[in-house]
C-alpha cells in the first residue's frame, strides 16, 4: 500500500532541490497512491504559491483522480487565535471557511478539477498530537473525524492495512475487554498519539465497507445482514 503524506514545509521552495526531492518521490511511486494526506498550516493564514506548485505536480504525475482519494489536513489548528481578541468560535470558522474557499478556487480554476471531486474533498482541520486536549472550535476532538476522512477516501485495498496499522488506537463500540482495551478505559501505555475512539455510526460505516472489500474475495452471499459476526471477522483480520 502506498501512502503519501506532504507537508508544505520541506517542500516549499520547488524550484530547486526540493523539485528534486519531489521528482525522487514521485518516480519512487510506481504505484497508484491509496491516500494522500496533504498538510498546510491552518496558522499561516494563507494559502501560499509554492504550495499549489507542489499541487499542481502531483496533480501532473498522478491524474485529477488523485484528489478523490486525498485529505487535506488544516494543522496547528488549537494555535489559532483572533488577533483581535473576539469571538474565537467565529473568527476559527472564518479562517476555515477562507481556506476550503481558497482550495476550492484553486483546484476548479488552476487545476481544472471537477465539481464531484472538490465536493467530496474533505478539508479538515487538525490539532498538534502533543497537544493535551484534542478540542477545537468545531470539534470536541478533531482526531476521530481526520481518520475517517482518512478511511473513507483511501481506496480499497489501502482500508486494511490503514485498519492494521491503527489496531492499537482504535476503539470501538463493540470490543471487548478482553480485546486489550476496556471499553471507556485507558491502556497504560497509550499509542503515540494516543487513541481513536470512534461511535457506534462511525463503526458501522468501518465494519460496512471491510464487508463489502471481504464478500467478492471470500465468496460470501450478499445479503449476510452486518452483526457481531462482521465485528468478531474484522478483529480477527487486525490480528
Amino acid at each position: 500500500m502506498w501512502m503519501m503524506d506532504f507537508i508544505s514545509e520541506g517542500l516549499e521552495n520547488v524550484d530547486s532541490k526540493d523539485d528534486s526531492h519531489l521528482r525522487d518521490i514521485i518516480q519512487k511511486l510506481n504505484e497508484d497512491m491509496d491516500l494522500l494526506v496533504f498538510c498546510l498550516k491552518m496558522t499561516e493564514g494563507r494559502f501560499y504559491i509554492d504550495d499549489k506548485k507542489v499541487m499542481k505536480k502531483l496533480t501532473e504525475a498522478f491524474g485529477k483522480e488523485l484528489w478523490e482519494h486525498t485529505v487535506i489536513a488544516l494543522t496547528f489548528a488549537n494555535r489559532v487565535q483572533d488577533p483581535r481578541e473576539g469571538d474565537e468560535n467565529v473568527y476559527f470558522k472564518e479562517e476555515l471557511g477562507l481556506w476550503q474557499e481558497a482550495i476550492d478556487s484553486f483546484l476548479k480554476d488552476e487545476l481544472k478539477i471537477g465539481p464531484e471531486i472538490i465536493q467530496s474533498l474533505r478539508i479538515l482541520p487538525t490539532g498538534y498530537h502533543t497537544s493535551k486536549s484534542r478540542k477545537l472550535a468545531n470539534c470536541a476532538d478533531w482526531l476521530p473525524t481526520f481518520w475517517m476522512a482518512c478511511f473513507d477516501a483511501s481506496k480499497n485495498k489501502g482500508v486494511i492495512n490503514l485498519l492494521k496499522m491503527n489496531k492499537r488506537r482504535l476503539i470501538y463500540k463493540r470490543r471487548k475487554p478482553s480485546d486489550g482495551i476496556n471499553e471507556g478505559g485507558e491502556d497504560p501505555t497509550p499509542p503515540i498519539g494516543g487513541y481513536i475512539p470512534i461511535n457506534e455510526d462511525q463503526e458501522q460505516s468501518v465494519f460496512k465497507r471491510v464487508w463489502d472489500i471481504l464478500k467478492p474475495i471470500l465468496g460470501v452471499v450478499a445479503n449476510i445482514v452486518l452483526g457481531p459476526f462482521v465485528g468478531q471477522m474484522i478483529r480477527w483480520l487486525l490480528g
